[in-house]
């Protein structure tokens, strides 16, 4: 658990102290073998209820006890008018909160208060209440934005207030991932059409608190997410804007990093660039009419230039911290793509020197801080990279590069020439970062693959 101190090695318990917690398991194993054993003859009367309430408070983590509380209960739900059926309401989110009391991240717990508010009767209000106090103790409690998120959309909240809160829980604190991925969720939603409830979501307005179109099901990390292609680029401008502020405060905290490439993700899904970055060679051209050739162009243009400039916002950012590890690795992965760009569409995405990106300067994407490399004519610039993340709701590439020939950049170096630009950064990565280095190594060498996935456009 997160904030408790860890016993130093071969330090001895007090007997004392270790004679009570003895007495307490004992005692714990006798009302646990009384609970079970009365699950097991289908039990379902107060006292075996009450035995089993006092077992979670113990330890919510006994997932079979939950299971033995809803057989009991479910019955009396399915009465949701009934005196009787609000009271099993009120007793099981007093005792799921009395489990979340003592740990907040009981996946049990969580599971069993959702499927009471899913059965009726429960006051969504309150519940947002709770879920916030808790946000409030511990901001990156990813069990509660789970929920958090879960009832927004229960609730059908307008995405501007959902944005609000995430923006005032990065506010106070940016290394938080589940509220940078909360956004992700948001800006795609909201950017989407309305979606029209199905027959059976309108006849159930109204069921247990929940309006129309509400989902009814219970909180899952496998939900589908909304075309990333549809968040409008003025939107994107300003996540770049709040992600760069999150960037520069602390930039060897991953988690605004990762918020930057989904947002690099969204850039290229909207520009409908579909490849498999695999080297430089055998790169296959855009088909299509010429209208549709020239709406790639422009679109090219405009992903080319965001490219340039969280490339430049790198480079400036290494200059201040030369030894941060996310804004190299993000640099070489923007370089790579904008080589893909280039090969694309070169008429509309020409290198910045006119060249092919086989043959453009290395010392233009050479690291501040170490030492521009020979240039090559015959080595290669697309150096490979781990995979980019993809795009909410990805489909397979479209277009994908042939795979580069044996021996990728390492091939490039034969007599004695230097490395490419890409594979010194790896260089550099694999000192900064040892327990990757085999990875990096295997990157600089071309043998592993930065591959770019669009969402699915239709």
């Amino acid at each position: 658990m997160h904030g408790m101190p860890r016993p130093k090695p071969g330090a001895v318990e007090d007997p004392a102290k270790l004679k009570k917690k003895q007495v307490k398991a004992a005692l714990y194993g006798k009302l646990a073998a009384e609970v079970l054993g009365r699950r097991r003859a289908r039990q379902y009367d107060a006292e075996s209820l009450q035995l089993s309430a006092r077992l979670l408070e113990l330890n919510p983590e006994v997932y079979t006890v939950w299971n033995y509380r809803r057989e009991a209960i479910g019955p009396v739900l399915e009465q949701q008018a009934s005196e009787e059926a609000r009271a099993v309401v009120a007793t099981e989110l007093a005792l799921t909160q009395k489990a979340l009391a003592a740990n907040p991240k009981s996946y049990a717990a969580w599971h069993h208060r959702a499927w009471v508010v899913v059965q009726g009767g429960a006051d969504l209000q309150t519940e947002m209440v709770l879920v916030r106090r808790l946000l409030a103790v511990d901001s990156r409690n990813f069990h509660a934005w789970s929920y958090w998120r879960w009832l927004t959309a229960r609730m059908q909240l307008p995405a501007a207030e959902c944005l609000a809160y995430t923006a005032q829980q990065l506010r106070e604190n940016f290394s938080n991932y589940s509220a940078w991925h909360a956004r992700t969720t948001l800006l795609a939603a909201a950017a989407a059409p309305p979606r029209v409830p199905t027959l059976d979501e309108m006849l159930a307005q109204g069921s247990g608190g929940a309006t129309a179109g509400a989902p009814h099901t219970l909180p899952s990390a496998n939900t589908g997410m909304p075309d990333a292609a549809a968040v409008p680029a003025a939107v994107l401008d300003e996540e770049f804007d709040l992600v760069h502020k999150a960037l520069w405060t602390e930039p060897k905290d991953q988690s605004a990093w990762l918020y930057h490439r989904w947002l690099l993700g969204c850039c290229l899904a909207a520009a409908g660039i579909s490849a498999a970055v695999r080297g430089p060679s055998h790169a296959t051209s855009p088909s299509g009419s010429s209208s549709s050739s020239q709406q790639q162009g422009q679109a090219a243009t405009v992903l080319q230039s965001r490219l340039e400039r969280e490339a430049a916002m790198c480079e400036e950012l290494l200059l201040e911290e030369p030894e941060a590890k996310w804004p190299l690795l993000t640099l070489t992965r923007v370089k790579e793509a904008l080589a893909a760009l280039h090969l694309q569409h070169p008429q509309v995405c020409p290198s910045r020197d006119n060249q092919h990106p086989q043959t453009r300067r290395s010392e233009d994407l050479q690291h501040p801080h170490t030492q521009p490399a020979q240039h090559d004519p015959q080595s290669t610039n697309q150096t490979a990279s781990e995979p980019a993340p993809p795009a909410p709701n990805a489909s397979e590439p479209k277009e994908e590069f042939q795979p580069k020939e044996a021996g990728g950049v390492a091939a490039g170096r034969s007599g004695g020439a230097a490395a490419s630009t890409e594979a010194n950064a790896y260089e550099q990565l694999r000192q900064l970062d040892p327990l990757r280095s085999g990875y990096y190594a295997d990157a600089a060498a071309g043998l592993a693959h930065v591959v770019l996935r669009t969402a699915g456009r239709t």
